[in-house]
């Protein structure tokens, strides 16, 4: 019990990355959701996630990581598969 605490608060202090969303933020969004088959938000999550070449942690799995796993140019982790 004590180690999922101190998991939970470690993936609690990690950072958020905030992105503006214009019409050219949102245009790109949209590109690489085509590309990747991914729904309107998780498409503005992995845009950003790539923009700033970041760590992404989904709890989406079926419907997100399995269509980006390996695809693109970024790591993409369900917390189930931190230790």
């Amino acid at each position: 019990m004590e180690a999922g605490k101190t998991q939970e608060n470690n993936l609690r202090q990690m950072v958020y990355i905030w992105e503006i969303c214009d019409d050219h933020f949102c245009t790109s969004a949209g590109y690489t959701g085509a590309l990747y088959g991914t729904y309107a938000t998780d498409s503005l999550y992995l845009e950003t996630a790539l923009k700033h070449h970041a760590v992404l942690v989904s709890l989406d799995e079926n419907d997100f990581l399995l269509r980006t796993k390996g695809r693109v140019g970024i790591e993409t982790y369900h917390p189930k598969d931190f230790p």
